[in-house]
């Protein structure tokens, strides 16, 4: 198969944090709560009225804590994960007129996935791709140690029952 494969989301995460951090970034661990923003009316080159939208602070709940540490900002990044939409939700995306793009929800949503680990000595080798069937089910190496990481994407019909408890059980 050309142009498939994967990539350690954790391993990028982690090399991103420690090199920010050597750069001077600081974080703090919490829960966004709410988003300061201030509004801006300026006129486009064919003189139409645009209303910018600047974020400038955040409030964040500090673990083990009642109370918020606002966090001043220039540029956020909205790196919650399968939570991303509940926090551009709080960022006011998605509260314009709908059918526009200021009126257009984050599509991400969380969904229960399942991936399994397994020891295999006698396993495929070190050129072993990453590897798929029409089923959804699939498997590929994870290092050097004869260890192999697979799971099974639930098929449409799965996905559009209720909730993950149903994809649970069909798993």
């Amino acid at each position: 198969m050309e142009d498939e494969g994967w990539f350690d989301p954790w391993c990028l995460l982690q090399g991103l944090r420690r090199k920010v951090q050597s750069l001077g970034v600081l974080f703090c661990q919490g829960e966004v709560t709410r988003f300061v923003s201030s509004s801006q009316r300026m006129l486009t080159t064919d003189d139409k009225a645009v209303v910018l939208k600047r974020i400038h602070e955040v409030h964040v709940k500090m673990d083990r804590s009642l109370e918020y540490q606002p966090v001043e900002c220039a540029i956020v990044i909205n790196a919650a994960g399968a939570w991303s939409a509940q926090i551009a939700a709080l960022a006011g995306v998605g509260e314009g007129p709908p059918g526009t793009l200021q009126g257009t929800k984050l599509p991400v949503e969380p969904r229960k996935r399942y991936v399994y680990v397994w020891h295999c000595p006698q396993g495929p080798g070190l050129e072993t791709p990453l590897v798929a069937d029409t089923s959804g089910a699939y498997f590929r190496r994870e290092g050097l140690g004869s260890n192999y990481l697979g799971g099974r994407s639930p098929t449409e019909g799965l996905l559009n029952k209720s909730g993950p408890v149903f994809v649970s059980q069909a798993m």
